[in-house]
């Protein structure tokens, strides 16, 4: 029988666990033209949800147009996912190739490029100028800005891991240039980040460009009691069984964190016969962490040592103040240490405050994985 939990991308039509006060505010705002941040951690779910609310969209005669940032290396690079995106989703609505050729009219900085792949074809974009690379960018945003106001279009703009933007030394001409063209387009737009102190210092520090431009959306964790009725139904829906008490334990493990509830359930599936055990579940999370050990590892290699033992500290103590004198002592390091790697922990959104003012490892897995390396 097919496993019915996925820790890929999930697609617009698949089984989606709660989201729904989510998806219907997004569509919403993205038909009153809003501006939203959107953060959580990685791998919450924000790509697969607003993925979602842009199908939804597209079938009501939207144009959504989704970008990826989190490989861009250039100011070109900047200006091309945005133009990629919008040829790509004119494209879907209209071809380019025939009644859709008039939109490239006012679209000239970039032009269109249809690539053969495995799965058919691919859009490209190729720079149709010879400018350098600011005053494309420049250019590439006005003519975005002059295409929303004078179509009648309704179009949204998924900017995924915006963030990543700020690693560009030329990222503070860049904010001023987008905040001065798309602020009051008839277009909504939705800025998704996983950096969240980054992402949110970008929309609230007052010397910024884009400094209240958009409202502050948080994805919070799924709910347990949503996980739970999730987790009952694909389990049954698939002809097994799992006992609500391993539900809880998938929600608590995960700490409503969707990759990892979808990653323990689909080992879990893998592993049960008619009816989840106990046993199989932690046979489950062994399994997980043992997969996921390549990339905590990767992760720990690239810190400096002071912020090592800072986090394994943090896992192994959840429930302690980093500023306490016992934490201090067990950390053996100095409190103005601890501080500053704290903060440079926070910045790579590794750590993160709870709710209970406590800080804590931000991905579940790496925190239990953290304290039982030692």
């Amino acid at each position: 029988m097919t496993n019915p939990f996925s820790i890929e991308r999930l697609p617009p039509e698949a089984a989606f666990c709660n989201r729904h006060r989510e998806l219907a505010d997004f569509e919403r705002y993205a038909a009153d033209n809003l501006k939203v941040v959107l953060f959580s951690p990685r791998r919450y779910g924000k790509t697969s949800l607003l993925l979602r609310v842009g199908d939804t969209l597209s079938r009501k005669g939207f144009v959504c147009a989704y970008a990826d940032f989190s490989t861009v290396a250039t100011v070109r690079g900047v200006a091309s996912e945005i133009m990629r995106g919008l040829f790509t989703a004119l494209h879907r609505r209209e071809s380019l190739l025939e009644k859709g050729k008039r939109y490239l009219r006012s679209l000239t900085t970039f032009r269109p490029v249809v690539k053969l792949s495995e799965t058919g074809y691919k859009l490209t974009v190729a720079p149709d100028s010879d400018l350098d690379e600011m005053s494309l960018f420049r250019r590439t945003i006005e003519e975005l800005a002059e295409f929303l106001a004078s179509h009648d279009l309704r179009c949204c703009f998924i900017l995924d891991e915006f963030q990543e933007i700020t690693r560009l030394r030329e990222s503070a001409e860049l904010e001023g240039i987008l905040r001065s063209h798309i602020q009051g387009v008839p277009a909504s737009f939705f800025f998704l980040g996983s950096r969240r102190s980054v992402l949110l210092a970008m929309f609230n520090e007052k010397k910024r460009p884009f400094f209240k431009l958009a409202r502050n959306e948080e994805l919070a964790p799924l709910p347990e009691a949503e996980i739970i009725t999730f987790l009952r139904e694909r389990f049954k829906q698939a002809g097994k069984r799992i006992p609500t008490a391993l539900c809880r334990r998938i929600a608590r493990l995960s700490r409503g964190h969707a990759y990892y509830m979808q990653y323990l359930a689909q080992e879990l599936f893998y592993l049960s016969g008619e009816e989840a055990t106990q046993e199989e579940l932690e046979r489950a999370l062994a399994s997980v962490l043992d997969k996921e050990r390549y990339g905590f590892a990767a992760v720990v290699q690239g810190l400096p040592l002071q912020q090592l033992r800072l986090l394994k500290a943090l896992a192994m103590s959840p429930e302690a103040k980093p500023t306490g004198a016992g934490f201090i002592a067990r950390a053996g390091m100095a409190g103005s240490t601890i501080l500053d790697a704290l903060h440079k922990l926070i910045e790579q959104d590794i750590v993160e405050k709870d709710q209970a003012g406590l800080y804590r490892v931000v991905d579940p897995l790496f925190d239990r994985w953290l304290a039982g390396e030692g």
